[in-house]
């Protein structure tokens, strides 16, 4: 299996109906080709995570790159894969601007600082602090 994060810049900001409308045929698509992952959103900017069996993983980042949707996709981390981090979502989702208060130092700049990516592609741990930190608030939801 393949993981691969990414972040990427909107081309326009999106309102809550059109993400509603966009993550339900992106969640469809991803059940068919057993694609899980969590995606993040705040203020015209992504951070997503995929993870899957290797060929459907490639094709559908290989598609991500090219959508006219968003631009400036930068790979943070891509790494092989024993077992899933996110094996019961086709795709997490959470607006990064309704987090609690209480989340905890050092997240307020998520997705609002243009070094973001470039800060995770040198510490690829803070991508697993990331996901380990979405799957706690999901499990308290």
């Amino acid at each position: 299996m393949l993981s691969i994060t990414y972040i990427s810049t909107a081309l326009k900001k999106l309102s809550n109906d059109e993400l509603v409308t966009l993550l339900a045929t992106w969640r469809s698509c991803n059940l068919r080709f057993d694609i899980t992952g969590l995606l993040l959103y705040k203020a015209g900017s992504f951070i997503q995570t995929i993870e899957g069996p290797e060929a459907s993983i490639l094709r559908l980042y290989d598609n991500i790159k090219h959508d006219p949707l968003h631009t400036n996709v930068v790979t943070v981390l891509q790494e092989s894969i024993q077992e899933r981090h996110f094996i019961h979502w086709s795709m997490g989702f959470q607006l990064v601007d309704k987090l609690p208060k209480d989340i905890g130092p050092g997240f307020n700049a998520l997705l609002s600082d243009p070094q973001m990516a470039e800060t995770f592609a040198q510490s690829p741990h803070r991508i697993d602090k990331l996901h380990w930190m979405f799957r706690e608030i999901a499990s308290r939801a």
